[in-house]
């Protein structure tokens, strides 16, 4: 795995100068990467039983050391557990805690869930979902927990692998990850302000001077926005499955989906080949109630992914910002207001009661199979009414070429006919004469 965490100390800053500082369950941890960490200078002090700094595990809390990976295999420095042979492979705590809710509520729910092994070529399934039958476990579902953003090739490679099993694959987006906070300065002091809106309201206090937010009510369901870059993974997941499940660092858990109106102008875009950006859309977003997130992700339908042929390298400012990667956001309502990115998923728990989340995305999956078949037949009509055009235009030409070679062979046939009475009377006159 990538990172792991070692509790606060003073002067940490001097041992271990790639690390950075985050705030977990009211404690301080230093967070370190072994993309970035130093092998020579930082990584003593976390090799191995007798280490002098203990790194951990946030999920199991078991002590992990270092491997510097190797460049003859093309492997890459990583973090392992030192007694354990199986965890979860995560690149932030947002993504680990997240992982380990759907491990929690599968497992609630009667299925086996494991991490899967099987593929050589891509990385591991983040959640996987098994049922017993016949005496043997078979791979049911696979849950890609997506935590920053993704070039929509590896989207591609990873759902079709597991479409040829015969198993569909469920992508479950952090959208304070997936969708990176904008950076602008104000009065000196960098700050980010999101890049989605919908899922909480705002108003101005008066009295604080500042902005407080209120997330949506379980009942209703509003507009959501990206209101940040156009973000081409999103797009397309949007249009593979047309619902997506999704969290925030708060806890919260959502259903996203394009409103009837996005959805036609989406396939219309889809069916015509045509550029269709993030800023484009109007989505509906609503909070679902815990006890629906298993059947909602259970009903991924199993579908290829197509490939894209717009598919490009992501651009550098559309990854997260270093100083945000699944660590600290501030708020633009208040810069010193410092938000955990590891998710304490209690919110959906609360929930009494709740939107039928199960059949909103039902009904986003026929309201969009109903605009596709729409602009199909659509497209039949315009292309049965040129074939109609082109078959009249012909039709009308042969009509015209008929009637000018009918034309002509008459104006042929009358200028010989002209001409042997012209033969005819000259013979005639001279006969005449000779008589004569």
């Amino acid at each position: 795995m990538q990172y792991s965490y070692i509790e606060y100390f003073d002067g940490w800053e001097k041992i271990f100068p790639s690390g950075n500082l985050i705030e977990f369950q009211q404690k301080s941890y230093i967070e370190l990467d072994s993309m970035v960490i130093d092998n020579d200078k930082e990584a003593k002090y976390i090799k191995g039983r007798k280490a002098l700094y203990q790194a951990k595990c946030p999920i199991c809390q078991d002590v992990m050391s270092f491997n510097k990976g190797s460049k003859t295999v093309n492997k890459n420095p990583y973090f392992f557990h030192l007694d354990k042979e199986q965890c979860f492979s995560f690149e932030s705590l947002a993504h680990a805690k997240t992982k380990k809710y759907l491990y929690e509520l599968f497992s609630k729910a009667g299925y086996i869930v494991k991490e899967e092994k099987r593929h050589k070529d891509i990385s591991r399934a983040d959640v996987a979902v098994l049922q017993t039958i016949d005496g043997k476990e078979e791979l049911k579902l696979a849950i890609e927990v997506q935590a920053s953003n993704i070039r929509t090739s590896n989207i591609t490679k990873r759902t079709n692998i597991y479409f040829e099993e015969n198993v569909p694959t469920a992508w479950v987006l952090i959208l304070d990850s997936f969708f990176p906070p904008k950076e602008k300065e104000v009065n000196g002091e960098k700050i980010y302000t999101d890049s989605y809106s919908g899922t909480r309201i705002s108003s101005f206090n008066p009295e604080t001077n500042s902005y407080e937010y209120t997330y949506i009510s379980p009942l209703k369901e509003e507009y959501f926005f990206i209101t940040g870059e156009n973000n081409k993974a999103f797009n397309y997941l949007m249009d593979i499955y047309h619902v997506i499940v999704t969290v925030d660092h708060n806890g919260h858990v959502f259903l996203i989906r394009r409103t009837p109106e996005s959805s036609k102008l989406g396939v219309d875009a889809l069916l015509e080949n045509r550029e269709h950006s993030t800023q484009d859309d109007i989505f509906l977003v609503n909070r679902i109630a815990e006890p629906d997130i298993v059947p909602i992700l259970l009903e991924t339908e199993l579908l290829r992914a197509p490939h894209s042929e717009n598919d490009t390298r992501l651009k550098k400012n559309t990854q997260l910002n270093e100083e945000f990667k699944g660590q600290i956001h501030r708020s633009d309502s208040d810069p010193t207001n410092l938000v955990d990115a590891a998710i304490e998923f209690d919110k959906a728990r609360q929930i009494e009661e709740a939107l039928n989340s199960i059949e909103l995305a039902r009904k986003a999956r026929e309201d969009m199979k109903i605009a596709y078949t729409n602009k199909l037949l659509e497209i039949e009509q315009q292309k049965a009414e040129e074939r109609r055009r082109q078959e009249e235009t012909l039709a009308e030409q042969m009509a015209k070429d008929y009637m000018c070679d009918l034309y002509n062979r008459y104006k042929k046939e009358f200028s010989m006919l002209v001409e042997r009475m012209e033969t005819e009377k000259v013979q005639f006159e001279l006969y005449s004469i000779g008589n004569w």
